[in-house]
């Protein structure tokens, strides 16, 4: 991957990338109510006749709730899959798309707000689920307060499904006190909620607050879920110890003990899978289980969890999916990802579950393949996302500050990259390994300021690539900035019979040349360049040095 980032060794700068910055929704909100009742009233009937489709199972007329959001969408939407016959992808980006207008036309309506963010949670848009469970929180609190008229609609029930989800949101990104925070509320509203007390407590075990988490968990041991037999012809709830056996496993994730994180997991639960269908909060229990193999170098395991996730008989709005299977990935990162291990991702490459490093990883080569542009911006904040999340759980921290370190390099932070990549590399060392795209990225940091740093940096990636080419090239750049130039054509000639069609290479080969006073043969190098198809900035520099090489001739 290494070989996209930088075309000559010497200095490239890289665009950074920024945020857009959008009016909040809170924004919209008190805009919309500073109109006037004429054209709110006009703007909320037209809401609804947008919305109408997507919320009409959800309560009846006289604003009792139905049924959960969510079931509503399920019951909409499979209607369409029977009666419209279209692809079931599209069925979801309309639904997305019909609530992102009725919101758009009132602010106000908390319903559409709620359902939105349904829909972005579910296809893997977090962050963007947050702002609008955030506004559905604050307009009820306000009018509880009194500072508002109450809410013309199922007030208690949209708190607590915001709760909810903004209590898995957190958690999903690894935000542990702004979870607890939703999930203490919800408890407030449903003191003996299972649900939020799951929730509470995986909340507090990724905040290191084990203990907490555990004697919760004591106190109420059992959920009962639906199980179903093979055939499905039948469905009882039965009582089972998978939620304190499951939150007793991310405390000692977070505890970096993976071996007791696996042995506190239900064995039988593990082994017979077929008659364990329909459990709670399956998505986030069978990624955390993949999760857990993955770091214990079970790949077999891992997949066969990830792949509990895509069952379409569970996967509830999942089935409507059109799901992307993101490529396996060789390890990159101190032997992440595993390369039989991938990811799913929906809406344009939103993570679902699989693999988070392979996805991270991923989202690093998007951004590579399309600077300065918006892809680049959102894998960008994909990959932030998805870095603080593994960091925030306790997850690999050489690998977390290696990938932060290539995010910050790739931004042209290169003061945040040193740092980053620095303890990355004090973590492997202390492993007693190395990193070969650490050590590559800290020797390239370091060259202009020091080539005799560098070159150990360069010699250590050697060491430890199963490709070397590239820290076989900047290893002879290092040498040539040290004055050693024929050792640096030795080193050269490597680097370019390992990889013999690099611009890089006989670029840097002919400058080295040009230095040895071997005009010729620095020539035949740069024209051998421009033979090999560079990129227009390649050219530019290829044909800046043939013409100095000219001026150069007596």
């Amino acid at each position: 991957m290494l070989k996209r980032w930088i075309v000559f060794v010497i200095c490239l700068a890289l665009p950074a990338v920024a945020a857009g910055q959008v009016d909040s929704l809170q924004d919209q909100w008190e805009s919309f109510a500073d109109l006037s009742q004429g054209v709110r009233d006009q703007r909320a009937e037209q809401a609804r006749r947008i919305s109408d489709r997507w919320l009409k199972y959800y309560i009846r007329d006289n604003d009792e709730v139905k049924r959960s959001l969510r079931g509503a969408f399920l019951k909409v939407m499979a209607g369409y899959v029977k009666l419209e016959d279209q692809a079931n992808d599209q069925i979801l980006r309309r639904a997305v798309d019909d609530l992102e207008a009725t919101v758009a036309t009132d602010p106000s309506y908390l319903e559409a707000h709620l359902g939105l963010a349904i829909l972005y949670y579910q296809t893997g848009r977090r962050r963007q689920a947050l702002p609008h469970l955030t506004l559905v929180r604050a307009i009820l609190q306000r009018a509880d307060q009194g500072l508002m008229a109450p809410y013309p609609g199922p007030a208690e029930h949209l708190d607590l499904q915001a709760c909810i989800y903004l209590a898995w949101t957190h958690r999903e990104l690894g935000e542990w006190q702004a979870g607890l925070v939703a999930a203490e509320d919800g408890l407030a509203y449903r003191p003996n909620s299972k649900a939020f007390t799951v929730v509470k407590c995986l909340l507090l075990a990724g905040a290191g607050r084990g203990a907490e988490a555990n004697r919760l968990a004591s106190r109420d041991a059992t959920i009962e879920f639906r199980h179903q037999t093979r055939l499905g012809s039948q469905a009882v709830k039965q009582p089972s110890l998978f939620a304190k056996e499951w939150i007793a496993s991310q405390v000692f994730l977070k505890e970096g003990n993976i071996a007791l994180a696996l042995a506190s997991l239900n064995q039988a639960l593990l082994e017979d899978q077929r008659d364990w269908r329909a459990l709670p909060f399956y998505r986030q229990y069978w990624n955390d289980v993949g999760l857990l193999f993955e770091l214990d170098g079970d790949p077999w395991s891992a997949k066969r969890s990830y792949d509990q996730v895509a069952r379409p008989h569970v996967g509830g709005f999942l089935f409507f999916h059109e799901y992307e299977l993101g490529p396996r990935r060789e390890p990159v990162i101190g032997g992440l990802p595993d390369n039989q291990l991938a990811y799913v991702s929906a809406f344009g490459g939103n993570y679902l579950w699989g693999s988070p490093f392979s996805y991270l990883i991923q989202q690093i080569d998007v951004m590579v393949d399309n600077l300065g542009t918006a892809a680049a911006e959102e894998a960008g904040a994909r990959a932030h996302d998805m870095v603080a999340s593994l960091e925030a759980r306790g997850v690999r921290p050489d690998f977390c500050h290696a990938a932060r370190g290539r995010l910050a390099f790739i931004e042209d932070d290169w003061i945040r990259a040193e740092t980053e990549l620095l303890a990355a590399h004090q973590l492997f060392a202390a492993a007693g390994t190395a990193d070969a795209g650490t050590s590559l990225l800290l020797g390239f940091i370091t060259l202009d300021r020091d080539a005799e740093v560098a070159e150990e940096y360069f010699r250590e990636s050697i060491r430890a690539s199963d490709d070397p080419a590239m820290a076989w090239r900047s290893l002879a750049v290092a040498l040539g900035r040290k004055g050693q130039i024929e050792q640096a054509l030795e080193v050269m000639a490597t680097a370019l019979e390992l990889d013999p069609l690099s611009v890089a290479g006989w670029f840097n080969q002919g400058i080295l040349l040009f230095q040895a006073g071997r005009r010729d043969e620095s020539e035949q190098s740069f024209v051998h360049a421009f033979e090999l198809g560079p990129d227009e900035a390649q050219r530019v520099e290829i044909v800046s040095w043939l013409q100095r090489l000219n001026q150069s001739r007596p």
